[in-house]
């Protein structure tokens, strides 16, 4: 499952797996939302990444990129079933606002009557600064659904930060089910630290 990057002068290989831990602090460390939630223990509140339909980009043997999924009932289930209560407020928040576009995905894939054992969860796109602004995220967004129609998948559902990354989604075919904006958020949770973010956090599904 490899792919060169056509749309760069650099070799970036697209293939199936899961980065290293440190890869993770290195590439979201710029991330609006989790740069507002300091402390966020991202590890507890996600569950980890299904291998087998997750991708990594690399550049030569360093991993630059990556693209996390779950299947959707594992991802829904374990955020359902978490006990923040041990957690820091950071933490505690972000589960909450996950738990929100829970309900918004529950609440579609209802409406348009497809199993959610059919369908796939992103936990979002991340890339190495000196590596942005060379399409390697776009690359690792098509390899995604190119996997979930490989794997029969019906939907893939993502969610998304910040206005860039929504933009992005709406190119590939993605619709929005719902949006909330932080300052919005920020009174909801009492969390004023989310009303200095100037953006939305959104939930997107894709028909495969």
């Amino acid at each position: 499952m490899n792919r060169r990057n056509t749309h760069s002068n650099i070799k970036i290989m697209i293939e199936q797996g899961i980065p290293p831990q440190d890869f993770y602090e290195k590439a979201w460390a710029s991330e609006p939302l989790t740069s507002v939630l300091a402390n966020t223990n991202i590890p507890f509140a996600l569950p980890e990444p299904d291998a087998d339909i997750s991708l990594i980009a690399k550049y030569k043997e360093d991993v630059v990129g990556q693209c996390s999924s779950n299947r959707v009932v594992k991802y829904w289930d374990h955020l359902k079933n978490i006990d923040a209560s041990q957690q820091n407020q950071s933490t505690q928040i972000f589960i909450q606002i996950h738990k929100k576009a829970i309900a918004d995905e529950e609440k579609y894939l209802k409406q348009i009557n497809e199993a959610k054992e059919l369908s796939f969860h992103s936990a979002g796109i991340a890339v190495l600064p000196k590596f942005r602004g060379k399409q390697i995220g776009l690359m690792l967004r098509s390899k995604q659904i190119e996997i979930c129609k490989e794997r029969k998948a019906t939907t893939l559902f993502c969610e998304t930060t910040n206005s860039f990354s929504a933009a992005t989604l709406e190119n590939l075919g993605f619709v929005k089910l719902a949006a909330y904006p932080y300052k919005s958020l920020a009174l909801e949770l009492s969390y004023p630290e989310l009303s200095k973010l100037n953006d939305s956090f959104s939930v997107w599904c894709r028909k495969i």
